[in-house]
């Protein structure tokens, strides 16, 4: 059985390979000092009968964003702020990539903004990408790029919860 949660002092990180240093490191030397000072919080992806081993991680953050910097037409054009949430990482181990745990990774990070969405508000979830290959997986999630950065993806809350109630 699949469980995901907050990463804690039991997973091994230092084991962790999902095949890029960038993403290996962060979880291995950032991810827990982040969490310490509430800069981001980073979940995993792990099995019950395993529960060290980490199969993928997400990690999420709270950004402002210029509402003119939105791709959702419906925010007029202003230099008025609002909050967001940003999948800062996202990754799956090399052993397991291809089974879809990138996706449930994704699906946990959007109930994570519609939680806090309906806590306190926010415009959605964005996602900056590393390359096109990124841009087309976060497509199937109904990500859009932005107008003026095609190097971010926007995700409305609207479209969170449509998604996720349907």
């Amino acid at each position: 059985m699949l469980k995901i949660e907050q990463l804690a002092p039991l997973h091994d990180v230092e084991r962790f390979d999902c095949g890029s240093n960038i993403l290996n490191n962060v979880l291995k030397k950032r991810a827990r000092k982040h969490a310490e000072r509430s800069v981001s919080r980073t979940y995993v992806l792990t099995d019950h009968s395993k529960p060290k081993v980490i199969l993928g991680y997400v990690t999420l953050t709270l950004c402002e964003v210029l509402l003119n910097q939105r791709a959702d037409r419906r925010m007029r054009y202003s230099d008025e702020s609002r909050q967001a949430a940003k999948l800062a990482r996202l990754a799956t181990s090399k052993k397991e990539q291809h089974h879809g745990y990138g996706a449930l990774l994704v699906v946990y990070a959007m109930q994570r903004v519609l939680e806090i969405s309906d806590h306190m508000g926010l415009v959605g979830l964005y996602v900056d990408l590393k390359d096109e290959i990124a841009s087309g997986y976060y497509r199937q999630f109904d990500f859009i790029n932005l107008k003026d950065n095609e190097r971010t993806m926007f995700l409305p809350t609207e479209s969170i919860r449509k998604a996720l109630t349907e």
